[in-house]
C-alpha cells in the first residue's frame, strides 16, 4: 500500500475511516483530491468496492432520467472532456480551485464528482442548507 505512505497523519485517518460519514474540509492545494483518490483506491483494494460509482451515483441518476448507468457514466465522461478541452482554465479554477490544471489533465469521473460534492457541501455549509 505505497500510496498510503505519501499521506500525512490526518489524511491517512480520513482514507482508512470506515465508520459513519466522512467530511473533508481543507484549503486549496492541501491534498483533498489526493486524499479522495487514495480513499477510493483503499476501499477498492481492502473491501472490493469497485462498483461504488455505478451503485451510488450512476444508477440513481439513470433511474430518475429514464436511462442506463452506462449512458450516465458516458455522459459525465463526455461533459468532463468537453469542459477540459474547450473550457476556460481560469473559469474552471474559479469553480474548483487550483485542483484543476493543464499539467494534471482532466479528472476521472470519480474525481470530478468528488470535486462537485466538495463544492456543493461547502456552499451548503456557508448558506446553512441541510438535506
Amino acid at each position: 500500500m505505497d500510496y498510503l505512505s505519501a499521506l500525512n497523519e490526518k489524511q491517512l485517518e480520513a482514507v482508512t475511516a470506515t465508520e459513519g460519514y466522512l467530511r473533508v474540509i481543507a484549503g486549496a492545494g492541501s491534498g483533498k483530491t489526493k486524499l479522495l483518490v487514495s480513499r477510493y483506491a483503499y476501499l477498492v483494494k481492502e473491501y472490493g468496492i469497485n462498483s461504488a460509482m455505478t451503485e451510488c451515483i450512476y444508477k440513481p441518476i439513470a433511474l430518475t432520467d429514464s436511462s442506463t448507468p452506462k449512458r450516465i457514466r458516458t455522459a459525465i465522461m463526455r461533459a468532463i472532456e468537453i469542459a477540459w478541452d474547450r473550457g476556460d482554465l481560469d473559469i474552471l479554477q474559479s469553480f474548483f480551485g487550483y485542483t484543476v490544471s493543464n499539467t494534471k489533465g482532466k479528472p476521472t469521473n470519480s474525481e470530478f464528482i468528488a470535486l462537485l460534492a466538495d463544492k456543493l457541501n461547502l456552499w451548503m455549509n456557508v448558506h446553512g442548507v441541510t438535506l
